[in-house]
This record gives C-alpha cells, sequence and structure tokens, in this order.
C-alpha cells in the first residue's frame, strides 16, 4: 500500500506542477485508500457471493434432500394409506360380520323373548284357572263347612233346649217334692208344737191344781 502511493505520487509529481505536497500526499492517500477499499469490498464481495452460492448449494441440496425424504415419506404414507384401506376393508368385512351375527342374535333373543312370553302366559292362565278352581272348591268347601256347622249348632242347639227342658222339669219336680216335704214337715212340726203345747198346758194346770191342793191341805 504504501509503496503503491509513492509510486503515484512520484507520477503525479512528475505529470503535474505540485503547489502543494501535503494536499497531493493526503489525495493518493485517500484514493489508495479507496482502491484498497474497493478491492476488498470486491474481494469481500466475491467471497460472499461464493459464500451464498455454497449456502446456495447446499441450499438446494437439502431441499434435495427434503425432496427425496419428503418423497419418501409420500411413498411411505402412499403405503399407510395401502394399509389402512386393507386394514379398513377388513373392519368393513369384520363390521359387516358382526353385523349378521348381532341380527341373528338378535333374532334369536327376540324368538327366545316371544318364547318366555308365550310360556309366562300360558303359566299365568295356568295359574288363574288353578286359582279359579281353588277358589271354588275353597267356596264349596267353605259352605259345605258353613252348612255343617249350622247343623251341628241347630243340633247342639236343640240338644241344649231339650237338656234345658229336662233341667227345668226336673227343677219343677224338685221343687215340688221340696214343697211337697216342707209342707209335710210343716204339718208334723205344726202337730208336735200343738201336742207340746197341749203337754205344757196340762203340766202347768196340773201344777196349779196340786199347788192348791197342797195348799188346801196345809
Amino acid at each position: 500500500m504504501d509503496s503503491l502511493a509513492d509510486m503515484l505520487e512520484h507520477e503525479l509529481e512528475d505529470a503535474f506542477e505540485v503547489k502543494n505536497r501535503g494536499s497531493l500526499h493526503r489525495y493518493i492517500t485517500l484514493l489508495t485508500q479507496n482502491m484498497i477499499l474497493k478491492d476488498q469490498n470486491n474481494l469481500e464481495h466475491a467471497a460472499f457471493r461464493e459464500t451464498i452460492i455454497r449456502i446456495d448449494g447446499r441450499i438446494e441440496e437439502g431441499f434435495k434432500r427434503m425432496d427425496d425424504r419428503f418423497e419418501q415419506v409420500d411413498k411411505r404414507l402412499e403405503q399407510v394409506d395401502k394399509r389402512f384401506e386393507q386394514v379398513d376393508k377388513r373392519f368393513e368385512v369384520i363390521q359387516q360380520s358382526m353385523d349378521k351375527r348381532f341380527e341373528v342374535m338378535q333374532q334369536n333373543m327376540e324368538r327366545r323373548f316371544e318364547q318366555v312370553d308365550n310360556r309366562f302366559e300360558a303359566m299365568q292362565l295356568n295359574m288363574d284357572k288353578r286359582f279359579e278352581s281353588m277358589h271354588l272348591n275353597m267356596d264349596k268347601r267353605f259352605e259345605s263347612m258353613q252348612q255343617n256347622m249350622d247343623k251341628r249348632f241347630e243340633s247342639m242347639q236343640q240338644n241344649m233346649d231339650k237338656r234345658f227342658e229336662q233341667m227345668d222339669k226336673r227343677f219343677e219336680e224338685t221343687q215340688h217334692s221340696l214343697d211337697q216335704r216342707f209342707t209335710s214337715t210343716q204339718h208334723n212340726m205344726d202337730r208336735r208344737f200343738d201336742m207340746m203345747f197341749r203337754f205344757m198346758s196340762l203340766g202347768f194346770i196340773i201344777m196349779g191344781t196340786m199347788m192348791s191342793v197342797y195348799q188346801f191341805l196345809v
């Protein structure tokens, strides 16, 4: 840089008349600095361009790799889609078979429920008939038992009435016999009291007579 500045300064001194060497020196210095800056800028620009080119190449390579990877991913996704389609078809087949089985099972269940309903209705009818017959038998038995009880009660009432009549007759007979016995006893007692009163009266008379005779004698 210094040699280039010196060469330019000498060439310009020889070519032109220099009035101020300091100004020439500053001019040459600025010129060389600008030239050097341009060279550096050119070099940096070239390096930057090469760098950009390299980056561009790397980016292109990256995009190519990404494209390749995306193609591989697309292929894999296509394979996955195919597999999913196969799985979907299998699921459809399984779903259809399950639907058919469910329909068959539903039909069987409906038939079984119908059979159970029919059996329950038949059992209900039998139970109703048995209950009605049992109710009729119970009514008949209750009526017969009621009739028997009524007959027994009537017979028992008649027997009780007869027994009460017999007891009344016995009581009347007993009362009559007691009345007769009481009357005879009363009559006998009256007779005895009359005889005893008479004997007592006679005794008093005799005693009075004897006392009067005794007084007279004395």
